[in-house]
């Protein structure tokens, strides 16, 4: 393990301690989980995917992910998410998930693909559909990453379909450390929202952010990442601590 890699380790257990601390934004008005295009035929890919924000609550999020790479353009999975609140944790969605490569980034400039998934409730109840457009590229000095979400969700009375987005743009700092900014956020509704107060309201989220990548025995790999949301305007947590750990096998 190199200095910097050491040191960001550090940083990351730091960050999650004080986090722990504080208070986690809910589902609506929060950052966007940003997805690449992995894992390759025969890999597994395996991530913990949490927030920690500061609102009125104490509410946490948290998602597993694990990823099969089926072939070379197509790999399935599932995800469970939950919310940790006032020393509980729920476990409240289950989903399964396909991506499809429709650019390989090892044979272009830009990789390219598309991501289907579906979420239901623990009673069973289809709670939200999404298709997702996923574009990278990386060079070895720089590293962007952009998703673009059509959503559908069925949860808590409220029915209706918007557009999200998330974004990365990172500088090789070190080796394999990479520094920069993410931003996301839900952009605008497609109708069905009945309640103005409680329903859909856009939301925008941008910050630095942090990302180390550490290799393992054989071909595996671990790839942990850090990014500080700010909120720009006034729906959602003020602040978001966004962290996610990566496992390819």
């Amino acid at each position: 393990m190199t200095r910097s890699q050491l040191v960001l380790t550090i940083a990351i257990s730091v960050t999650i301690l004080c986090a722990m601390v504080g208070a986690s934004g809910a589902y609506a008005g929060s950052p966007e989980q940003l997805d690449q295009l992995e894992p390759e035929a025969g890999e597994w890919q395996l991530e913990y995917y949490g927030q920690f924000g500061t609102t009125e609550d104490t509410e946490r999020n948290h998602a597993l992910e694990a990823f099969y790479g089926v072939s070379d353009g197509v790999a399935i999975g599932f995800e469970i998410e939950g919310e940790a609140e006032d020393g509980t944790f729920e476990i409240n969605e289950f989903g399964a998930m396909a991506l499809f490569k429709l650019v390989d980034p090892d044979d272009a400039p830009v990789g390219a693909g598309l991501m289907l998934a579906a979420a239901m409730n623990d009673d069973g109840e289809l709670t939200e559909a999404e298709a997702r457009f996923i574009v990278e590229r990386v060079t070895e000095t720089w590293w962007a990453q952009a998703n673009v979400m059509l959503r559908h969700v069925d949860e808590d009375g409220e029915q209706g379909e918007f557009a999200a987005y998330s974004w990365s743009l990172q500088h090789a700092i070190a080796d394999d450390v990479w520094f920069g900014a993410e931003g996301s956020g839900q952009a605008f509704d497609f109708g069905g929202f009945d309640d103005e107060d409680d329903g859909f309201e856009a939301a925008h989220f941008v910050g630095p952010s942090l990302t180390a990548e550490f290799e393992l025995s054989g071909d595996s790999e671990v790839e942990a990442g850090l990014a500080w949301f700010t909120r720009l305007g006034d729906a959602g947590a003020k602040h978001t601590l966004r962290l996610f750990v990566q496992v390819d096998l």
